[in-house]
């Protein structure tokens, strides 16, 4: 049931999952959610729960690669860009960047 949550999560379990993906850490989320930290970590207990968190995160996690994917060719297109430029047209005073 963790993999796949079938059971409906209450309003206030609702906030605190949205809470611990978009805050920093527990206590925001909890500060965020308007719920104290214990209630975040019984929360966290409840396999239904759990299931939709880690569901939640999984596809956030999922969201985040695939964004850096398609962002990857033209930020390459980018620095070529950039660094074949830099050679040709250095301007007065600037100085290269030292290689690695």
């Amino acid at each position: 049931m963790a993999d796949n949550p079938k059971k409906e999560l209450t309003v206030k379990q609702h906030k605190v999952l949205l809470g611990l993906l978009n805050c920093a850490g527990i206590a925001e989320a909890a500060q965020w959610a308007k719920v104290g930290e214990r209630t975040v970590y019984r929360f966290l207990r409840d396999p239904v729960f759990r299931g939709h968190y880690c569901q939640m995160r999984r596809e956030q996690v999922q969201q985040s690669i695939t964004r850096l994917q398609q962002a990857a060719g033209g930020a390459v297109t980018t620095l070529v860009t950039t660094t074949k430029t830099l050679r040709l047209w250095p301007q007065p005073g600037f100085q290269q960047p030292v290689p690695f």
